[in-house]
């Protein structure tokens, strides 16, 4: 979920930005105001579940224990439990 968010975030500007050369090259006056508005705002949106997200979801120092290679094996990272 959190990567799509990430991905909006990126390719919205983007999307934005090629609308409005479409637009302006079939001779309109480019994306209507209200549009832009609906775009800005998704972008805000999208940016504050972003930051409530990163702020909520995250684990205490020390819990997370990355990948290992034990006797040639990868061990996938995991989280401890605190004792």
């Amino acid at each position: 979920m959190i990567r799509l968010a990430e991905m909006s975030v990126f390719v919205a500007p983007l999307l934005a930005l090629l609308l409005w050369r479409i637009a302006v090259a079939r001779g309109l006056d480019g994306p209507p105001a209200r549009q832009l508005g609906l775009i800005l705002l998704f972008l805000l949106l999208t940016g504050a579940g972003l930051v409530v997200f990163a702020v909520h979801d995250r684990l205490p120092p020390g819990q997370y224990v990355p990948a290992q290679t034990i006797d040639g094996r990868i061990v996938p990272g995991h989280t401890q439990t605190p004792p």
